[in-house]
């Protein structure tokens, strides 16, 4: 009676357990992602995986891109490459390609932008678009977005793990008291 009272203990709280937040362990390092629009590149190619160093350029004039994309584990941030600068005409940027599905894009900070970058930007399970049509920054601006992805399930899977050492547990038990 002890052991089975003892596993049933475990079972429920590794079953507590599993309702206890889990902080989401998604990320976009590693991800290889895709670039289009009108003046944005990457070193050589659109095609690229995210990593420590800056992934695109763009609002290029003359081959210099004047705004850096530096995709982190969370986050979008974009900064000037050169002086402020008011562009029109680059249309949408779409950044597509992402393992995890996205469920959220948002302004975390914005210093020194204005413009549909900063009003007119949208997200789909796998792509984020930024409206260039037009706009401006400033020579020490920084806009960087936070990008949100559905968490791993690790609390459902604690959960199952749970249940199932209880149904075990039960399993065990019956069989001892059928023996002859």
């Amino acid at each position: 009676m002890k052991k089975s009272l003892k596993t049933i203990l475990v079972a429920l709280i590794i079953g507590a357990a599993s309702l206890v937040p889990v902080p989401a362990h998604a990320s976009l390092m590693g991800d290889v992602i895709t670039a289009t629009g009108i003046g944005l590149s990457g070193p050589g190619v659109n095609t690229l995986p995210i990593g420590p160093s800056i992934e695109f350029g763009g609002v290029q004039t003359g081959g210099t891109s004047h705004l850096w994309f530096d995709f982190g584990p969370d986050n979008l941030t974009v900064t000037p490459v050169t002086g402020g600068l008011i562009f029109v005409g680059y249309g949408n940027y779409v950044f597509s390609g992402f393992d995890v599905p996205i469920t959220d894009v948002t302004i975390a900070s914005n210093v020194g932008f204005s413009g549909p970058i900063v009003q007119n930007f949208g997200f789909t399970a796998n792509s984020i678009t930024l409206d260039m049509s037009s706009g401006s920054f400033t020579s020490a601006a920084e806009l960087v977005f936070h990008i949100s992805q559905v968490p791993e399930p690790a609390a459902a899977v604690l959960l199952a793990a749970g249940l199932a050492g209880l149904g075990f547990s039960r399993r065990a038990r019956n069989s001892f008291k059928n023996r002859p």
